[in-house]
């Protein structure tokens, strides 16, 4: 636990084996100091719990990868991971890890292209599967190097395709 722990929880430093805080409580049914989860520690470990089960991570659904996302899954379990020191976060941040660059580190199913983005053959792309990028994960499949912007069809709004109100100014 970081130096001034003390000071960002109020007196209350998470105890880091736990993610549970000590609060001192003064009261009939409780002993005078006792330990209480996190809150937000349980709230995080629900979000990611879920989030890695819909998105197959954990469970047999199909995997759904989106980059950004995936990024901040995989730093929210890092951070659990330091915060208590349960490995299960820590292997859930490298199993994510692992299928994004197998998945984002090859062209789509449904792209005439094969294979890893870097043009390597399967083994070496394994070994290296971000030398030729990560896709995005987008659910639409990229469009080609001399096929013209659509912003129709990116979903992207523009002066052209939206309707602007200025409040009558």
């Amino acid at each position: 636990m970081p130096s001034g722990a003390d000071d960002v929880f109020g007196g209350n430093a998470p105890d880091a084996g736990t993610g549970c805080y000590r609060q001192r409580v003064h009261g009939e049914h409780l002993p005078k100091e006792s330990v209480v989860p996190d809150p937000r520690v349980l709230e995080a470990v629900d979000l990611l719990d879920r989030f890695a089960d819909r998105t197959g991570v954990t469970s047999s659904r199909p995997p759904r990868r989106y980059l950004w996302t995936d990024a901040f899954a995989v730093m929210t379990d890092l951070g659990l991971y330091e915060r208590t020191g349960d490995d299960r976060f820590r292997s859930r941040a490298l199993a994510l890890i692992d299928q994004v660059h197998r998945l984002l580190g090859r062209h789509r199913d449904d792209d005439s292209r094969e294979g890893w983005l870097s043009g390597l053959d399967d083994d070496e792309g394994a070994l290296h599967p971000t030398r030729g990028g990560l896709r995005i994960g987008k659910e639409r499949p990229e469009r080609g190097r001399r096929e013209p912007f659509d912003a129709a069809r990116s979903g992207i709004a523009t002066a052209s395709t939206s309707t602007i109100s200025h409040g009558g100014c």
